[in-house]
């Protein structure tokens, strides 16, 4: 075949290959334009794509028949067999091979000066018995893993330092941590121009998967997805950007071809912020605020929208009731309006016992539990909400403009009645008249006596 006729074949394959190859997610580019924090997610699935589309080509031109004359097949050998601890692979990364930098570093003091948490031991292994299982040049600058043995366990320590740096500039990033001989281990590392651009590296055996789950999403139909990527591995080791400012963090897990996922150990340096994201207070267009302590529900807002790797602008929390709940508890019904134009809501339950606040470290437990999420159509304010939360206490949200809850059973008799303010209330009914659940419904009345509102009790997942 003549070579250009050879290049011809091979053009038309690859580019017809390429047409197959699966679409990128419907809503990923509206996603990129939402806002900058999804930007800077996205760039971690569009990473993982681009991997993705190499190996397809590659694996396409390696399919390919050539003109080359057969060779003879070379004599059957027994594979080696792979390591099974991480500590027993040779170091990885761009500097994988300076030996005299890799020698500095293992002489570093692995507490950087910050005390031990206690969940590690205290006594550390010698320079000359410490591995480095990862050193290499990334965005978020020079980063080393170091391991040793500590009693027979496996302790990692990270390091960190500008791009460039010599082993005197490094220092301990994280904490010494004791894992097992194969756990994985992975870093989040913000870079030095914007805090909120990290990069995320993983450190596991070849051969082996990792994943990364994604916030999960609710769309327009009111159905919660989670996406689940795979990041492109070399040698077992993947470097990826991901964004490292706000709530969210990823979940990742690893697996053996074939085996099973095994959670990775992920280190978050306190550059990329704290764990427990700010408190986001959510609107009051009832005025009903008063009536509990807004901040352990600025709390509950923060947290549902970090899960979500949401802004507040974004979702719009809003609450919907608020107000004692049964025994010394008190209760608050938070709202959100997903980016899809669908709507959630959580039910969030505080005591407190012997303090003054729900702050006060002794004696509070708080709780709080998912209802269904709503397709769009409906704003969140207005949509009827009504959460038992025992067969005799009720948490109601609808329209504004009703003023009574009526609970009925299946034959229409009612059997309960809930005073409301600006269409939200929360009190106690006679003992048993929410149960059973599904034998119950709400009509919401306005100060006319006309219902405004009617539909099933709402049950709360896990309560």
């Amino acid at each position: 075949m003549p070579d250009t006729d050879l290049e011809d074949l091979l053009r038309a394959d690859l580019r017809a290959r390429g047409a197959a190859a699966p679409p990128a997610p419907p809503d990923l580019a509206a996603r990129v334009r939402r806002q900058h924090r999804h930007q800077r997610r996205t760039r971690l699935l569009v990473a993982t794509a681009a991997a993705g589309v190499v190996a397809l080509f590659a694996g396409v031109a390696t399919a390919l028949p050539t003109d080359r004359p057969a060779q003879p097949a070379a004599p059957a050998t027994t594979a080696p067999r792979p390591p099974t601890y991480l500590e027993d692979l040779p170091t990885r990364g761009s500097l994988a091979s300076d030996e005299a930098w890799l020698a500095g570093v293992r002489e570093l003091d692995w507490y950087g000066g910050a005390a031990s948490d206690g969940s590690v031991v205290d006594d550390l292994p010698a320079p000359a018995d410490r591995r480095v299982l990862f050193a290499g040049d990334t965005p978020a600058g020079r980063i080393a893993l170091l391991a040793g043995r500590v009693h027979g366990r496996l302790v990692t320590v990270w390091f960190t330092g500008p791009a460039g740096a010599r082993p005197a500039g490094m220092t301990a990033a994280t904490s010494p941590e004791q894992v097992t001989g194969n756990q994985p281990v992975a870093l989040l590392a913000p870079t030095a121009a914007d805090p909120a651009e990290g990069t995320l590296v993983v450190v596991t055996l070849p051969g082996w998967t990792v994943d990364v789950q994604l916030p999960p999403v609710v769309d327009a139909a009111g159905v919660e997805r989670l996406e689940r990527r795979r990041l492109p591995v070399d040698d077992g080791i993947a470097v990826v950007p991901a964004p490292a400012g706000g709530g969210w963090w990823p979940r990742l897990e690893t697996s053996e071809a074939g085996g099973v996922a095994v959670p990775i150990s992920l280190g978050v340096l306190h550059g990329t912020g704290e764990h427990t994201p700010a408190p986001t207070t959510p609107a009051d267009p009832r005025g009903i605020a008063a009536t509990t302590d807004v901040g352990w529900v600025a709390e509950l807002a923060a947290s549902v929208l970090a899960e979500r790797d949401l802004a507040a602008e974004e979702a719009a929390p809003v609450l919907l009731a608020a107000g004692r709940g049964p025994g010394e508890s008190s209760v608050a019904l938070l709202g959100v309006t997903f980016p899809s134009g669908a709507t959630g809501a959580w039910l969030a339950s505080y005591t407190v016992r012997g303090g003054t606040s729900p702050v006060d470290a002794g004696g509070t437990s708080l709780s709080w539990y998912a209802t269904a999420f709503a397709p769009a159509g409906t704003p969140v304010d207005d949509r009827l909400l009504a959460v038992p939360v025992d067969g005799s206490w009720l948490v109601v949200s609808g329209p504004q403009e009703a003023v009574a809850a009526e609970v009925v059973d299946r034959r229409g008799t009612v059997v309960g009645v809930l005073p409301l303010r600006s269409g939200a209330g929360s009190g106690a009914l006679p003992e048993g008249v929410l149960l059973p659940v599904e034998d119950r419904s709400v009509r919401l009345l306005d100060a006319g006596g006309s219902v405004v509102a009617a539909g099933p009790l709402t049950p709360a997942e896990g309560l």
